[in-house]
């Protein structure tokens, strides 16, 4: 387990056991045309040219409309997620607990670009239960910018994200987190933040 800098000093935490779901190849097995894909209700969505911090301020009026005690810690631990992402949905019964592993106080979201109604019904339909993580969807500028900060051109979920309060993109890692090891790279860089 190591930390990678990137161009711009930005730590790409590597995991051993990547398990990256790409939907650019799910699109592919599904035999879907991009343009149904596109109006799926937000399910794939085409990433723009938005900046982070552009896409920061939209998340957090998004968080303080659900809480504004959600904005005070100083750093945010994201999952970029997709309801048709088996991985994604494998890994929330311990991406939930992660936080108890933390030194730090973060404020743990999930985001996604699905509809506020796709996302409530698939938590319903598969009887999700997270304690430590708070939902924020519709969020297709945020997540683009997100790619935009770290040069990645496709969309490839889970995507986990560590930013400060600021909107300032301090490392990311691609795949599944679902055992201490695959834990381990980011529960480290998060303890060891100031």
């Amino acid at each position: 387990m190591k930390i990678q800098k990137k161009q711009r000093n930005l730590p790409i935490l590597l995991i051993s056991s990547l398990n990256i779901t790409a939907i650019n190849d799910n699109i592919k097995k599904m035999n879907f045309q991009k343009d149904k894909i596109i109006n799926f209700d937000n399910s794939f969505f085409i990433l723009n040219r938005t900046k982070l911090k552009q896409g920061f301020k939209g998340f957090t009026n998004e968080l303080h409309k659900q809480n504004p005690k959600l904005l005070q810690n100083n750093y945010f631990y994201l999952n970029i997620w997709a309801i048709i992402c088996k991985p994604c949905i494998d890994e929330i019964p311990f991406i939930d607990n992660l936080p108890e592993k933390f030194n730090k106080s973060l404020t743990c979201v999930m985001v996604s670009a699905y509809s506020n109604g796709a996302v409530n019904n698939f938590i319903k339909n598969k009887n999700v239960i997270m304690n430590n993580f708070t939902f924020i969807n519709e969020m297709i500028d945020f997540i683009s910018g997100i790619y935009n900060e770290i040069e990645v051109k496709s969309q490839s979920f889970p995507l986990h994200v560590i930013l400060d309060k600021k909107g300032n993109c301090l490392a990311y890692l691609f795949g599944t987190i679902h055992d201490e090891n695959s834990a381990a790279p980011l529960i480290n860089f998060i303890n060891s933040l100031e």
